[in-house]
């Protein structure tokens, strides 16, 4: 009866506090301390938490019938980095890339509102269910590339590109497609190679002249999901325990 990620418990203990623990006031609690059913501000009641990251936290929050992700940095050093990411998404109006709605502020947090990528991102959709079906790999191998042409057009990259940053969302005709979310690393100097996801990032930036991130290594970061959603499992370099570097 155990559960099998600790995700899933954490999912359940949030239910659990939201049916035993009632707000004692209409006082608004600080967004970093809320829990399920507290108001954060006028307008703003937190349902869930989905997550948190080494800059920001996630949360999910209604707003009358509507119900919206609130992305808020963990700390006021980080509210920057979130300012940077809300002004990159708010110059990117593409449907397989996450909505911006507005910036927040709480004190000396900055947060902002977004539409929902999703009920479930790809990495668990890819853990639970294994490689994508034929119809499903050409669906959102097309919505990913066109996700990556639009940021290639605009001139915004990523820098983070990977199962766990796609979600999976049902658009206005029931057809299930990817979302692209969190461009935390967007505004990231592209002289700093060692920012990002090591197992998607490019192994030949050091071979640059000069050693630089570019167009390339976001591609890089897209074939290597691309290759996932069709498996099921990342690629492997030789036996599997050097660097691709070590291999050439």
């Amino acid at each position: 009866d155990r559960y099998s990620r600790v995700r899933d418990f954490l999912v359940q203990l949030s239910a659990v506090e939201e049916e035993y623990t009632r707000p004692q006031s209409d006082a608004l609690v600080p967004p970093l301390d809320a829990k399920p059913g507290d108001r954060i501000a006028q307008d703003l009641v937190v349902k869930s938490r989905l997550g948190s990251g080494s800059t920001a936290v996630a949360l999910l929050v209604a707003r009358g019938d509507r119900e919206l992700v609130l992305k808020l940095a963990s700390k006021p050093d980080n509210s920057d980095r979130i300012r940077a990411e809300f002004d990159t998404l708010k110059s990117l109006r593409h449907p397989r890339i996450v909505e911006v709605f507005e910036l927040v502020q709480f004190d000396a947090l900055a947060g902002f509102l977004a539409a929902s990528a999703g009920q479930k991102i790809l990495a668990k959709h890819l853990r639970d269910e294994g490689p994508l079906s034929l119809e499903y790999l050409e669906r959102f191998g097309t919505d990913l590339i066109e996700a990556v042409c639009h940021l290639e057009e605009k001139g915004f990259p990523h820098r983070d590109i990977k199962p766990e940053n796609i979600g999976i969302r049902k658009s206005n005709d029931g057809a299930e497609h990817l979302v692209l979310f969190d461009f935390s690393l967007s505004s990231v100097p592209s002289d700093n190679i060692r920012c990002g996801t090591t197992a998607y990032l490019d192994p030949f930036l050091t071979d640059r002249k000069p050693p630089r991130w570019d167009n390339a290594a976001e591609r890089y970061a897209a074939a290597l999901t691309l290759y996932e959603m069709a498996t099921g499992d990342r690629p492997k370099w030789g036996d599997d325990e050097s660097h691709p570097v070590a291999l050439k």
